[in-house]
């Protein structure tokens, strides 16, 4: 069975780097969402550090975390994954996300 993993980073690269190096298998996807606002995230950073799996970056969206989360944002946060979810569904070949 195929597991894809959704994550939202914000910094700590060097443990974002150690779970996916923890998280590499060969039936895993890894989905990663970088906050639009992290100014420091360098992708070459991660490269070829998984033998197995397939690891995807995105850097689209202003994430709000914790307390400063409104109502608004929070749906429009929660419509954007819904999006993802689904192409990853879709077009990717999953049939089972939990």
């Amino acid at each position: 069975m195929k597991h894809a993993f959704l994550i939202i980073a914000y910094d700590n690269w060097w443990q974002l780097k150690r779970l996916i190096q923890l998280l590499d298998y060969k039936n895993h996807d890894i989905y990663i969402h970088i906050d639009k606002k992290s100014k420091d995230f360098d992708v070459n950073f991660f490269n070829n550090i998984t033998d197995y799996s397939s690891v995807y970056f995105f850097q689209e969206y202003d994430v709000y975390w914790g307390g400063q989360l409104c109502k608004w944002n929070y749906y429009y946060f929660e419509k954007q994954i819904v999006i993802i979810m689904t192409i990853i569904i879709c077009f990717l070949g999953w049939i089972y996300l939990s």
